[in-house]
């Protein structure tokens, strides 16, 4: 970020920011992780309020004003991708570009599965 959007870095900016640099124009994007517990409403009004802090900063306002700035949900399942992008549709008058891609491995990786064991009894 330090090298595609200078004016923007500060040392202490939230994580989970990066940079798409195979978009036509370089894109600066956030990314958000779903592990699966959040319902869809809540996703959507928490997307609504990020939008609406960026659009408040210079840097940011001004990336969004040139279609330069996105926000990137990965979701567990397919369903919840396709009912969280419905979600996000009236979000996108803002100027943001809004990606949600679901990463199905993500279930393996957060979820406690307990494993069972062959000890007997």
């Amino acid at each position: 970020m330090e090298t595609y959007f200078p004016k923007l870095f500060r040392h202490g900016l939230p994580a989970g920011h990066y940079v798409d640099a195979k978009s036509q124009s370089t894109r600066l994007g956030s990314i958000r992780v779903d592990a699966g517990q959040s319902k869809i409403n809540r996703i959507a009004a928490r997307t609504q309020r990020s939008i609406q802090k960026y659009q408040r900063q210079d840097g940011f306002r001004e990336l969004i004003r040139n279609g330069d700035f996105e926000i990137t949900w990965i979701v567990p399942t397919y369903p919840k991708q396709q009912r969280l992008a419905e979600a996000l549709r009236p979000l996108k008058g803002s100027g943001v570009h809004l990606n949600v891609v679901a990463f199905t491995e993500l279930l393996n990786i957060v979820a406690h599965i307990p494993q069972r064991t062959n000890a007997t009894r």
